[in-house]
C-alpha cells in the first residue's frame, strides 16, 4: 500500500480509501459483510476509511467506528 504524509504530525494515509455511503447495514448479515469488508481493507493496508456524515440517520458510520475501534493504529 501506498501512503502519504497528511500534516506534518507524522501521520500516514493510504492512498486508496474505503468508502461507506452505499453499505446497507439494516440487518446483521449485512453489518457482517460490512465488517469483512472493513477487516479485508484495513489487512491489506487501507487506513483511510470514509464514513458519510448524514448517511442512514448515521447507522453506517455507528457501524465503521465499531468495527475500526477493535484495530490497532499501525500504520498512522
Amino acid at each position: 500500500m501506498k501512503y502519504r504524509q497528511l500534516g506534518n504530525q507524522g501521520l500516514r494515509v493510504s492512498e486508496l480509501a474505503l468508502g461507506s455511503w452505499m453499505t446497507d447495514v439494516s440487518d446483521q448479515s449485512k453489518q457482517e459483510l460490512a465488517a469483512q469488508s472493513i477487516r479485508e481493507a484495513y489487512d491489506n493496508g487501507i487506513n483511510f476509511f470514509d464514513c458519510r456524515m448524514r448517511t442512514a440517520a448515521g447507522r453506517r458510520n455507528a457501524s465503521s467506528g465499531r468495527r475500526c475501534m477493535s484495530y490497532r493504529a499501525k500504520n498512522w
